[in-house]
């Protein structure tokens, strides 16, 4: 509806909407339970006057300023106005930055727990080649027990497996302290010097003990 009718009819086209011509609006002012009303006119052109009640919920937004609607009754009317819309707006803006910061924060969480994961998962290889060094000492430890007779052989598994756990209890507050420690913003660094010492140094012993014919 529009006081000038080929503006409706063009605005209908688009919205494939029905044309009602503006000299009915006391008609059928009552028949829709939803409004919106956006004109220039100076004063209000829906008031008491042409409101009646109906026996459904009418939501009505006056987009208008001047005011288009205006009204004493209670005729289970919900107006809305542009100072409520505007306030509206401000709240859903409102609530979608708390819900950005919430999931900035979320998000920033994960972040640090999957790179605490990353240096997690770096730890767990160093961590395999101690207790495999210690389980090859345990090895040479106990074959070289046998060889020189320290021990019967038929003892050899038992002897064996005691010096494994004797070497598993020892490590295992010092490889709980590495993974622990690999959660630490120098996780990086620690774990370097860990893998440096565990790989680069062992290796420089094992050439230096072949070099000079040393064994154990």
């Amino acid at each position: 509806m529009n006081r000038t009718k080929q503006k409706a009819e063009d605005l209908a086209k688009i919205c494939d909407a029905k044309v009602i011509c503006y000299e009915e609006l006391p008609n059928v002012i009552n028949e829709f339970e939803i409004l919106f009303t956006a004109t220039s006119a100076s004063e209000p052109i829906i008031t008491d006057e042409i409101i009646k009640a109906c026996d459904f919920d009418r939501h009505w937004f006056d987009m208008a300023l001047p005011r288009d609607i205006h009204y004493n009754k209670g005729e289970r009317i919900n107006l809305y106005q542009i100072d409520d819309l505007k306030t509206i707006v401000s709240e859903n803006i409102g609530f979608r930055e708390d819900s950005a910061r919430m999931a900035h924060s979320i998000i920033g969480r994960a972040t640090v727990e999957f790179f605490e994961l990353l240096n997690t998962l770096d730890i767990e290889p160093i961590i395999k080649e101690i207790y495999l060094k210690a389980s090859r000492a345990a090895k040479q430890e106990t074959d070289r027990a046998i060889n020189n007779g320290y021990i019967p052989r038929e003892y050899e598994a038992e002897a064996l497996k005691m010096n494994e756990q004797v070497l598993k209890r020892f490590l295992h507050d010092l490889t709980k302290n590495m993974r622990n420690v690999s959660e630490d913003s120098k996780a990086d660094m620690i774990s370097g010097a860990v893998k440096f010492l565990v790989t680069k140094d062992s290796s420089k012993l094992d050439n230096y003990k072949s070099k000079h014919g040393i064994k154990g």
